[in-house]
């Protein structure tokens, strides 16, 4: 049976509309946790034999479950935060380098988004960049697409030949320019689009685009991460191109911020000739206010 027809069936109702029309950003937070720890005991009281189903229950017995997921001992993170006074900006020390945080962010508010990202970033979370099969190689060139910190391409940043960083929020830009400083030669950050055409900025266009095909037109690429709130399908549609001359080209592609890009995401790579796989784990993605059946969403899709 269809997940997307299970959990229309098996969800208690008033859940369904509860989650369906509230403004989660108005909830509170110990609201929205319990509404999703009822969701997730009900998941485990279920008895059932559908296999996609019995794999949500696995998961839940072990793990709490919400936008990303852990065991049930939450992990606690010694975060010891530094603040540079020539450009107002905090950071942290991740894996032995220094990670910015925009100038606009206070000592909490850059302590919690770093929080958060350790949390995306867990051995548990169906959010998990990192996977074997799929990692960056040495002198791999890399493209970090919707970067916001570049956590990601921090991470592979000594290990790639070259780091492309696309990022299109300006409040980020001067953050990953002071991140990235110590390799300048080998990074560039662009303030772009990533999406199924080019448009240059100027006239009634504020934002510039461009497709993966145009920028790396006789360009090498060898592993592209993208995680770009929801456009994910309109970059694999700007990108037919590069996945044909790339023959070893794997990819790392957030799935969850819209209802069907799981499916979409897969079908059109694997059209393309990639295998693929999802990440382990399930979310809620409670930030989506149009949240629909089947709220349960794969995190990422791995492809090469």
């Amino acid at each position: 049976m269809n997940i997307k027809k299970l959990l229309k069936i098996v969800l208690p109702n008033y859940v369904l509309v509860y989650i369906q029309r509230r403004n989660f950003e108005k909830t509170d937070g110990k609201e929205c946790a319990d509404i999703i720890k009822e969701i997730r005991n009900y998941f485990k009281k279920l008895e059932t034999n559908d296999k996609e189903l019995l794999a949500i229950k696995k998961w839940f017995k072990k793990n709490y479950f919400g936008v990303f997921t852990f065991t049930q001992s939450e992990p606690l993170y010694a975060i010891k935060l530094f603040y540079d006074e020539d450009c107002m900006m905090y950071y942290v020390m991740h894996n032995d380098k220094k990670l910015y945080f925009p100038s606009d962010l206070d000592e909490a508010a850059a302590m919690h988004v770093y929080k958060c990202l350790l949390h995306e970033q867990d051995q548990n979370s169906p959010h998990q960049y990192k996977n074997e099969l799929f990692s960056v190689k040495n002198g791999d060139v890399i493209a970090d697409v919707g970067s916001a910190e570049g956590i990601w391409a921090l991470d592979n940043v000594e290990k790639a030949g070259y780091v492309y960083i696309f990022e299109c929020t300006n409040r980020w830009i001067g953050a990953l320019k002071k991140t990235f400083e110590p390799w300048k030669d080998k990074v560039t950050i662009m303030k772009k689009y990533v999406s199924d055409c080019d448009t240059l900025a100027g006239g009634e266009v504020d934002e510039e685009f461009i497709s993966l095909n145009s920028f790396f037109d006789k360009k090498r690429i060898d592993v592209i991460k993208a995680d770009i709130e929801g456009y994910e399908k309109k970059m694999l549609a700007g990108s037919k191109n590069i996945m044909s001359v790339n023959k070893n080209l794997r990819w790392i592609i957030a799935t969850y911020h819209k209802e069907n890009d799981a499916k979409d995401c897969k079908d059109i790579l694997e059209q393309n000739g990639y295998k693929t796989e999802f990440s382990k784990g399930y979310m809620l993605f409670i930030y989506d206010k149009n949240l629909k059946e089947p709220y349960v969403r794969r995190g990422l899709i791995y492809a090469c």
